[in-house]
């Protein structure tokens, strides 16, 4: 009888940690599974958010674009005023050495009429579109430059120059005496009209 309990017990025991590692391995596997499943969906929704964010700036930038682009129509310069180059865009470039300050989008014509009677037309195209003068920085400069700002803290400048005059002096070392022959209001006028939706410092 003492031999069969004992038998009886040595063959129960291994029964019970059999089922126990198989719980534990079971356990483990669960756990993992549980922790991919939470790595996976936090990594969808990271993507997903940066996804989101993709699309807010971008349509952003585009909203921000065909407001500048909105601007330059405003001003309505006649068929007179030939583009010459255009930068236009949406998203605020900031200088990479102050933050505080961003690039502007640009459209450059050229206009065949002196400097002060375009001057005068673009300026008071640029009023007739909501824009009040600021600032002359320069005055008594060769070329014209006009600071604007409309109501909804919108920026223009313009900077109006001859054409002719600039080719012959930029980047020239020329004597007083042959600047001076030089006229800085001969036509044709090349205007450079800047806008930027943030700021001013430019």
């Amino acid at each position: 009888m003492v031999k069969k309990q004992t038998a009886t017990k040595k063959s129960v025991k291994p029964v019970y940690v059999k089922n126990s590692a198989y719980l534990a391995i079971v356990a483990g596997i669960v756990l993992l599974v549980a922790i991919f499943g939470i790595v996976i969906y936090a990594a969808v929704q990271n993507t997903d958010q940066k996804v989101q964010d993709q699309i807010v700036l971008e349509q952003t930038n585009a909203d921000r674009k065909a407001r500048i682009e909105a601007i330059y129509a405003k001003l309505k310069l006649n068929a007179d005023y030939t583009l010459q180059k255009s930068d236009v865009f949406g998203d605020k470039r900031v200088y990479d050495w102050d933050n505080q300050r961003s690039y502007s989008s640009s459209k450059t014509y050229e206009h065949n009429a002196p400097v002060d009677k375009t001057v005068a037309e673009t300026r008071k195209a640029i009023e007739a579109a909501g824009f009040s003068f600021i600032d002359e920085p320069y005055p008594g400069s060769t070329s014209t430059q006009f600071h604007f700002k409309s109501a909804d803290k919108e920026y223009i400048r313009l900077t109006v120059s001859s054409k002719s005059y600039d080719e012959a002096t930029q980047g020239k070392d020329l004597s007083l005496e042959e600047r001076n022959k030089l006229d800085p209001n001969a036509a044709p006028s090349t205007v450079l009209i800047k806008v930027n939706l943030d700021d001013n410092n430019e």
